[in-house]
């Protein structure tokens, strides 16, 4: 079934069942989200800092106090 076939589907379905859809729909994660998901598996791999200045400056962030 097409993208294009499934929506046409969706269509056919009552308002009250084109909103679960859609309510579902936002809730799936992202790929950004599911990458960042993965990445936390292994906290080892994740670069870690003393302090916040030191999280900012490898931002490239200067901090004034």
């Amino acid at each position: 079934m097409s993208v294009a076939e499934i929506i046409e589907q969706i269509g056919l379905l009552s308002l009250d069942e084109q909103n679960k859809i859609v309510e579902f729909v936002k809730h799936l994660p992202n790929e950004e989200t599911v990458e960042a998901m993965k990445e936390a598996e292994n906290p080892e791999k994740l670069e870690s800092f003393e302090n916040a200045d030191a999280m900012f400056e490898s931002l490239g962030i200067k901090c004034s106090r």
